[in-house]
């Protein structure tokens, strides 16, 4: 059988597939859609161009309509047309000039009395006309507000458009102003709701389309300088139609957040209203605009959301605002002021997160909030010192009076203490105001009382806690506001603003008591895992606050005394109770000491403080066995013509547990020898004295010394002349640190200031550079506080923001803020001037320094160690009591060698001739003569180390081994007149504490010797 063919029509082979034949169908059909594309395509390209050219011969012809149209009074039908082409029409760039002619045609015919067929408005009420009216004026008010948005006021045009815009927001956007509703056309027709609806449409419809928006976008391109350039007219013209769209979408949530977005985050918008046009403010008053506020955002999430929306430093702007309309609004949302504060303290608290340093260098300073994680606005930068003006209404006595209202109404009628004639009509009572409820005697005994309750729960409480929780969220929010808030020195001592001292130590008394008790006895701060804290975190809040007035308080006592001696003490707290809660671990003594240690004797923490001392030596082993493996004691040989240099050289390398270690001294003399003896600590003694008294030298120039009567040491501002110096200062609180350490006393007096940097209380959040300005320089200090008070225009003493030092010879300007040179120095500014120069002088001008030595001084003194003293007491601390010296003291701790003991006749003399022969000028001298201080140490002569000694001396040209019996007769107080030598002085040796004393054969003589001596500091070579 053969196979059969495939055999096409014209007898030919058939070589194609199936799939050739689907390929070849696809790809016709391909074609055929291309083609039909390319048809519609032209089609629709077609449709463009005679559109557009049907579009351009259209404008020519409107255009060239509405150029020819007549000005003069003409029909609203006519206008009606004319409009509505040029709304369909209308291109931005174009057609502005257009517009507004047509626009200037509308409010002419509208001023046109008794003739309402040429009024715009009457085909409102035309059946026919009012659809595409309506749509027609909503149209063209919102291209009136887009205009309005990108109109920047510099010429004389760009004012007349920007009028013409606002003039056909304000008219169109409320009936008032319409003569229609007035005219007979009206006269018994129920048009007028009719009219008010179509109002409030236009005006929905504008807000749905960026109203709120335009207007802040308005506001910003006529912003200068943080200044609103614009007259009183325009502006009263803007917030009418703001407050007419409140009005209307006040409850509207969502709506109303664009309000709050656009105008109420606008930087300083109510102060530039009150500003250039106050009676605006009634706007805001009528519509109740903060009752709506606070009704829609006491919810915290609707808050969230704006805040996340604004970020953080419109938050603030918008924070600044709400401030200010507190302060112009009707008292009648006096009953939301728990809301009120709760929304003050949201926004404070979320202002304070996103601008705080969160783990970043690059940090810049904002003039309000100081260091912050992001650099601020350049839309802010002018108006940060407005905003800071709206926020000092916090501080302004209504609003104080307003957040304090239960106290100041609930005023207590008390009897006067004195009694006093009355005069006819007059109550023997009084009342009292806030000071007289809050401070009165009865309110301390309540908190003196042991028996005295404190009940959180009382709503007054709960009040008053969220009032003070809200103010010192804004200290602590705004620290850089602090300076403008605090009264200084002079207000407070001279001109008793705002308080009298008396008032203030009665303030003191109850706050002391108060911040005590509730650490101490309720023990607010402490909380347990498994059931919590006791007590609401509002009160927690309120106690701190308390604290934080406290403390304000007590640190300017430190600086200046108006309190009675021992007034912060609170002999309630049982000192032995104490020390057990410390042992025990207790965590309200902690707390204690940490915030209020004051109200402990200081007798007692110095106590505490050298028992930290002990247990740290103790840790270290350096009362141990030296078997301990740890090495003991560090060697260091020093050149007496190197004494500084060849310690910061051997010392400076050494770990911090090296310096509190034991240190031994071989000394080399001028000659290069060693000098003979053995240290068993008064030669370091020796060492560390005189180290501490070439380091602080002002001839060196690390150290300069205050202006002023009593001359105070702190680190000069010129000590990088020494390549090494911040190293060298390092090394010099290091070798203070472990005088401290060691309880030995130097005679370094250092500056307040300085002290208080030591104790960091620089980063305290009510610190204040200008307070400590008068412990560095008396003579700045008083002429800031002549510009402070200046009557007249600042400017006119010529300051900017810049400081020029005299460094070597030469003049160098510092500027105390970035561009400060070409910054004047106003009465808007002053304050921000004065305290910066403070804060440059105390702080910026010597941070480095104080850093290094700081750093030293901590290495050795834990920092918590001296968080229980104040900046006096640290000095008390480093360099002894400046009191009268205590004779029977010194005599009680006094120890005797080589035959002298207590009943010897010499050593009786010896203490008669210092307590009733020498003035108290004397004694000091005798005390620096024999253990290089002249001062007592702190708590008296039991704490002098080493212990106070009296020696025998020799006499001349003796044997060192001396016969049993001489040895005898002195300790009988026998005189051995072949011994005595009568032209020999008494001399000392400082760093044992010791006193070679001859054995004079007469009062007359050792008194004699003995002033001699001291007043011509003879030391150890003068025999």
């Amino acid at each position: 059988l053969s196979k059969r063919r495939n055999i096409g029509m014209f007898g030919s082979q058939s070589r194609q597939t199936k799939g050739d034949v689907v390929d070849k169908a696809r790809a016709a059909r391909a074609e055929r859609a291309l083609n039909k594309n390319h048809s519609a395509l032209m089609i629709k390209i077609q449709s463009y161009c005679r559109r557009y050219l049907y579009m351009t011969n259209l404008r020519k012809e409107v255009r060239s309509s509405i150029d020819e149209f007549n000005e003069k009074a003409t029909q609203p039908t006519e206008i009606f047309n004319k409009m509505r082409w040029l709304l369909f029409i209308f291109q931005r760039h174009i057609d502005h000039t257009r517009l507004e002619k047509l626009c200037r045609q509308i409010l002419s015919n509208m001023t046109i009395n008794d003739s309402p067929k040429l009024w715009y408005v009457t085909l409102a009420i035309s059946n026919q006309y009012l659809p595409a009216w309506l749509y027609q004026a909503k149209k063209l008010l919102q291209i009136c507000c887009e205009q309005l948005a990108i109109i920047k006021i510099n010429k004389k045009n760009e004012l007349e458009a920007m009028q013409l815009y606002l003039t056909m927001l304000v008219t169109f956007s409320s009936t008032t102003s319409w003569k229609l509703m007035s005219s007979k056309v009206l006269a018994n027709k129920n048009f007028r709701p009719v009219l008010e609806q179509i109002c409030k449409q236009i005006i929905l419809h504008l807000i749905n389309n960026e109203f709120f928006k335009n207007i802040k976008n308005f506001l910003w391109n006529n912003t200068r300088s943080g200044e609103i350039r614009l007259s009183k007219i325009s502006l009263s013209g803007v917030i009418v139609i703001i407050r007419r769209a409140f009005d209307v979408c006040s409850k509207n949530s969502k709506l109303l957040t664009q309000f709050m977005e656009s105008i109420m985050a606008y930087p300083a918008l109510l102060y530039h209203v009150k500003k250039l046009s106050i009676e605006s403010l009634s706007e805001f008053r009528e519509s109740q605009v903060l009752e709506v506020i606070l009704d829609t955002y006491a919810d915290g999430n609707r808050l969230s959301i704006i805040t996340t929306s604004l970020g953080g430093y419109y938050s603030f702007s918008l924070l600044g605002n709400l401030i200010q309309l507190s302060q112009c609004s009707d008292k009648v949302w006096v009953d939301k002021l728990a809301t009120f504060k709760s929304i003050i303290m949201y926004l404070l608290s979320y202002c304070h997160d996103q601008n705080s340093v969160k783990n970043s260098n690059a940090t810049v300073h904002h003039p309000l909030f100081g260091w912050c994680s992001k650099s601020l606005s350049s839309e802010l930068q002018d108006s940060v010192p407005l905003i800071g003006q709206q926020f000092q209404n916090l501080w302004m006595p209504t609003a104080v009076q307003l957040f304090f209202n239960d106290i100041f109404e609930k005023s207590d009628e008390v009897t006067s203490d004195v009694v006093q004639p009355k005069k006819a009509g007059e109550s023997s009572k009084k009342k009292k105001g806030l000071f007289g409820r809050v401070f009165s005697k009865r309110q301390i005994k309540e908190f003196i009382l042991p028996s005295a309750k404190v009940k959180t729960d009382n709503e007054l409480i709960k009040r008053v806690c969220s009032t003070c929780a809200m103010y010192n969220t804004a200290i602590a929010t705004l620290p850089e506001m602090r300076t403008d808030i605090l009264t200084d020195d002079i207000e407070m001592y001279q001109e008793n603003k705002p308080f009298t001292l008396d008032e203030l130590v009665k303030m003191a008394t109850l706050l002391n008591q108060m911040v005590f008790y509730a650490v101490w006895r309720l023990d607010v701060f402490t909380s347990s895992k498994a059931t919590g804290s006791k007590y609401s975190h509002e009160y927690k809040q309120m106690i701190n606050a308390g604290h934080m007035l406290l403390m304000v308080l007590y640190d300017r006592n430190c600086r200046r005394s108006f309190t009675p001696e021992n007034h912060w003490i609170i002999r309630e707290l049982n000192y032995t109770e104490f020390t057990s809660a410390i042992n025990e671990g207790a965590n309200r003594s902690y707390v204690l000491l940490r915030k209020i240690a004051h109200v402990i004797p200081r007798e007692k923490r110095v106590d505490l403080f050298r028992k930290l001392v002990a247990d740290d030596k103790k840790s270290l082993g350096i009362f141990a066995d030296t078997s301990t493996g740890r090495p003991s004691h560090t060697y260091i040989t020093i050149n007496r013509r190197r004494l500084l240099e060849d310690g910061y050289e051997q010392l400076t390398q050494l770990p911090a547990e090296a310096i509190k270690r034991t240190i031994k001294v071989q000394f080399v003399n001028e000659q290069g020898l060693h000098e003979a003896g053995i240290d068993e600590s008064g030669v370091f003694k020796e060492f560390l004295e005189e180290t501490i008294k070439k380091a602080f030298d002002p001839e060196l120039n690390l150290f300069k010394v205050t202006c002023g009567d009593e001359p105070r040491l702190y680190p000069s501002p010129t000590s990088y002349i020494h390549d090494n110096h911040l190293s060298l200062f390092e090394f010099i609180g290091r070798m203070l640190g472990k005088a401290v350490y060691e309880g030995l006393i130097m005679e370094v007096p250092l500056a307040l200031f300085f002290l208080n940097n030591v104790l960091g209380g620089q980063h305290s959040a009510l610190y204040s550079s200008i307070d400590e300005l008068p412990s560095l320089d008396p003579e700045l200090y008083k002429n800031l506080n002549y510009v402070k008070n200046y009557e007249d225009d600042v400017e006119d003493l010529g300051l900017t923001f810049s400081f020029d030092e005299d460094v070597l010879g030469k003049i160098v300007t510092h500027d105390l803020k970035y561009g400060g040179q070409s910054i004047p120095v106003t009465n808007e500014n002053k304050l921000s001037y004065i305290h910066l120069m403070a804060h440059f002088r105390l702080c910026k001008q010597l941070k480095r320094q104080t850093a290094a030595f700081i750093g030293g001084f901590h290495s050795v003194i834990k920092p918590q160690w001296l968080q229980v003293f104040s900046g006096p007491e640290l000095q008390l601390l480093i360099a002894g009591e400046n009191t009268t010296i205590s004779i029977l003291d010194l005599k009680k701790y006094t120890k005797y060698l080589g035959g002298y003991h207590s009943k010897h006749r010499v050593i009786q003399w010896l203490w008669d001739v210092l307590k009733n022969d020498f003035s108290e000028e004397d004694r000091c001298k005798f005390l620096k003569f024999v253990t290089s201080c002249s001062k007592p140490p702190l708590q008296g002569f039991s704490n002098l180390q080493p212990p106070f000694t009296i020696r025998f001396v020799e006499a001349e040209n003796e044997e060192d081994r001396e016969p049993l019996g001489r040895v005898f007769l002195r300790a009988l107080s026998i005189p051995n007149r072949r011994n005595q030598s009568p032209s020999r002085l008494p001399t000392a040796s400082t760093c044992f504490n010791l006193l070679k004393l001859p054995n004079y054969h007469s009062k007359q003589i050792l008194r004699e010797k003995l002033r001699y001596a001291i007043q011509s500091n003879s030391g150890f070579e003068l025999s």
